[in-house]
């Protein structure tokens, strides 16, 4: 599995014109070859209020096709940009085309048309621009995983891979009884109950091991209850007097 530090990167990208439109389709692909991204998404973002980044066709003049077309539909009006009202125009055309793009990644290749590209719009250059490409795989939770978890079988799989990090990562219960209890010694309890002698009940109530010393002088058992006597003394066979002999002796 990759890790985080692989699935992110940084492009910078300098620009040569003050409108102009780069193609970054190859270099997207590069990073998802050296990602080893099978399945998943690929995110970009612009960091800038006057670039963008879309799909489109590349190639013979249709990147000055487009531009002009952007000129049109967006009119240059009277602004109110009160820092610089001359690229106020940018700030507008870069929101309306967007900032971000996100497309699929399948068989280890980014999933476009034919004619279709990566393009990074500037609109207010020359400069120098920040592209994000994030990669996520189709499902993080289980690198086995090769499709997305659309199926019963697949979410099942992602399932059982959860529980068994889940289990790996948590200690287990004998660990935890270890830790609340010293005396523990991975016996199982007795199901008899708890034992009779005071040393021991004191000793699993301390959580201490080790000897016992009484803190206190042990208490003399109850008395047992009339109830109880007159029980017992209802089983208890009656002793039969035997009559002394009458008359002189």
């Amino acid at each position: 599995m990759r890790s985080k530090a692989d699935m992110s990167h940084q492009l910078r990208i300098k620009t040569t014109a003050p409108k102009q439109i780069i193609d970054l389709t190859d270099t997207i692909q590069t990073l998802i070859q050296q990602a080893n991204l099978n399945q998943g998404l690929c995110a970009l973002f612009v960091s800038h209020t006057t670039a963008a980044i879309t799909t489109g066709e590349i190639g013979e003049g249709t990147e000055q096709d487009f531009l002009q077309i952007i000129e049109e539909i967006i009119p240059r009006i009277q602004f109110r940009h009160a820092h610089d009202p001359s690229h106020a125009w940018s700030h507008m055309a870069s929101s309306l085309l967007g900032p971000s793009l996100t497309l699929p990644v399948s068989a280890g290749r980014l999933v476009v048309g034919t004619w279709q590209s990566v393009m990074l719009v500037e609109l207010d250059g020359p400069r120098e621009r920040e592209v994000s490409v994030t990669m996520l795989s189709c499902c993080a939770r289980s690198p086995r995983c090769q499709r997305f978890p659309t199926t019963s079988r697949d979410r099942r799989r992602c399932a059982e891979t959860d529980r068994t990090r889940i289990r790996a990562a948590r200690p287990s219960l004998r660990q935890l009884e270890q830790q609340r209890a010293p005396w523990y010694r991975g016996r199982r309890a007795s199901r008899r109950g708890p034992s009779r002698s005071p040393a021991t009940r004191a000793r699993k109530r301390s959580g201490r091991g080790g000897p016992f010393v009484p803190s206190e002088t042990p208490q003399p058992s109850p008395a047992r209850s009339p109830l109880r006597i007159r029980r017992r003394a209802a089983f208890r066979p009656k002793r039969r007097s035997v009559p002394l002999p009458r008359g002189p002796l």
